[in-house]
């Protein structure tokens, strides 16, 4: 994903949505933003990652769900993949169509 000038006016909300979910910058917050800034131009993959989840959670709520709302729903999701047993289950729902073909 590059980030391309139509998405540089994000870059504000995005920079917001990043500190709600606990960055914080050690010394000097407008060398912060110019690092995550320079990170999203020359497409680092952590930051260009972060930058996806923001336009999930955007998109899921026009901007409304923090970065914490997104991390915690992300966990429950994980914690519900592991209680399912996707192989029984991809089993039994092959074994289903096979008698219907």
């Amino acid at each position: 994903m590059s980030f391309t000038e139509n998405q540089i006016s994000d870059f504000d909300e995005f920079f917001h949505w990043l500190k709600t979910g606990g960055l914080r910058a050690r010394r000097n917050e407008k060398n912060l933003r110019k690092k995550i800034f320079a990170a999203l131009i020359n497409n680092d993959i952590e930051t260009n990652n972060s930058y996806r989840q923001f336009i999930k959670s955007k998109e899921l709520n026009q901007g409304e769900l923090t970065n914490m709302d997104y991390l915690k729903m992300m966990e429950k999701a994980q914690e519900m993949k592991k209680e399912i047993n996707w192989d029984e289950l991809n089993k039994s729902i092959n074994k289903e169509l096979r008698g219907y073909a």
